[in-house]
């Protein structure tokens, strides 16, 4: 998040003449309202078009996506790599982007910004070094073997380990790193003068928050460029976001989870919470645990996580027990400061089985006024069949002139009888 009153107090002009770094200015829509030389005349982008139209498809859906995202947290910066087809073709097509919005002296968002470099670049001449200070990446080195050999201490704290539990890991068949079968084989085919290959590493509660990088080949191994796909600006504090009588008036069970999956808050329905489902570790100080969501414990995990993403997500959870089982609707909801930066993350258990034993009686309900209905129909049916029968036996020529006209509306109101019951039986049938 960046505040200025126009565009020149951005960026140094050195970056704005540079010929390796790209730099936009967009609105909100995407429109470009400022670049430099290096990305107008590589791109064939002119200012106010849209930087969309200069991206492939598979760029724009995911810039779209971005976008949507920082707009509705514009605190945080976003690293994305993005395809320009048209780009000039001594260079890379791909560049690595890092956006931040752009607020006025109100706080009103007025854009984005972007610094870019192009992947051929960082491949063959800038320095990883230089890189990862440039754009804030931690490294981590790999043999031949896949196996790591040293990585950054900071990138050991993204990923929730200590240095020396990943030292010797591989990367390949991996917990921590969780690549898919087709991504390990990318890795495996990776040329050493290739371009570096782009790859993400989802969050997963309660080990490791989300990050993306660039890994690259070279004679003795691999170098893995790292750096969380969120950054937040503001150091994580320990955080008391409610009062105990807050708490308390917050309906149902309710943790409240530091960054590091920490209970730094409870209140008394999720200290009672935890003794009705045999969890004692569910106490403040203690990493919280979703062992209890039985089947939905995955479901309820990658909520979690996804609300670290600043998403509000919610799962309904049964809970069996010995004796008898219950329904819970558990949300998760960022916590954000004064300043719109997430602290947190608020979880609320809410004991649904009340409404769950309702609806299942309304349905037992709704079964049997439904046979109601369509007994009468059978019941009906039966007789009035007997009658059309003996209605079609009757001679009508061997009637007076009298009787001829009662017959001719009596067996008309008889098939529009039968045909009233047939209708409303199948109208009741289709209610299953």
């Amino acid at each position: 998040m960046i505040k200025v009153q126009n565009s020149e107090q951005l960026l140094p002009d050195f970056l704005m003449e540079s010929a390796h770094f790209y730099f936009a200015l967009l609105d909100v829509e995407g429109l470009l309202l400022d670049a430099n030389d290096l990305l107008l005349g590589k791109s064939g982008l002119k200012l106010n078009e849209n930087f969309f139209q200069a991206l492939d498809e598979e760029s724009s859906k995911e810039f779209a996506e971005m976008l949507d995202q920082m707009i509705s947290r514009p605190q945080d910066s976003k690293n994305i790599l993005l395809n320009f087809p048209q780009l000039n073709q001594k260079y890379s097509h791909s560049i690595w982007w890092e956006f931040s919005m752009v607020l006025n002296d109100e706080m009103d968002i007025v854009g984005l910004v972007g610094l870019g470099v192009s992947l051929k670049f960082l491949e063959q001449e800038l320095p990883w070094e230089k890189m990862a200070e440039i754009l804030h990446f931690g490294k981590v080195e790999i043999n031949s073997e896949f196996k790591i050999t040293h990585l950054d201490d900071k990138v050991a704290q993204w990923l929730s380990a200590s240095s020396e539990t990943l030292s010797n890991q591989s990367i390949l068949n991996s917990d921590t790193f969780d690549f898919s079968s087709a991504v390990q084989e990318k890795i495996k085919n990776l040329d050493a003068n290739a371009q570096p290959l782009f790859l993400k590493i989802p969050a997963q509660f309660p080990n490791r928050m989300a990050l993306a990088g660039l890994l690259s080949r070279h004679s003795h191994g691999f170098t893995f460029l790292l750096a969380p796909s969120i950054r937040i600006h503001k150091p994580q504090a320990s955080i008391q976001p409610f009062s105990s009588s807050q708490l308390a008036a917050i309906q149902g069970a309710v943790w409240v989870l530091d960054r590091h999956f920490t209970i730094v808050q409870q209140n008394q329905s999720a200290v009672e919470f935890s003794k009705r489902v045999g969890l004692d570790e569910l106490k403040s100080g203690a990493q919280f645990s979703s062992q209890w969501a039985g089947k939905r414990r995955d479901q309820v995990n990658k909520a979690i996580a996804q609300s670290f993403d600043g998403n509000e997500r919610t799962v309904d959870v049964r809970i069996d027990a010995e004796k008898d089982s219950s329904f819970w609707n558990v949300r998760t909801s960022p916590i954000l400061d004064a300043y719109g930066h997430s602290e947190g993350i608020l979880i609320q258990a809410i004991d649904v089985t009340k409404f769950y034993s309702r609806i299942r009686q309304l349905e037992v309900e709704n079964h049997e006024l439904k046979d109601l209905a369509l007994k009468p129909s059978h019941i009906l049916r039966s007789p009035l069949s007997s009658m059309l029968g003996l209605l079609d036996l009757i001679d009508h020529q061997k009637l007076d002139e009298e009787n001829k006209k009662y017959f001719s509306y009596l067996k008309p109101l008889a098939q529009e009888l039968d045909e009233v019951i047939r209708s409303n039986a199948k109208k009741m049938s289709a209610l299953d």
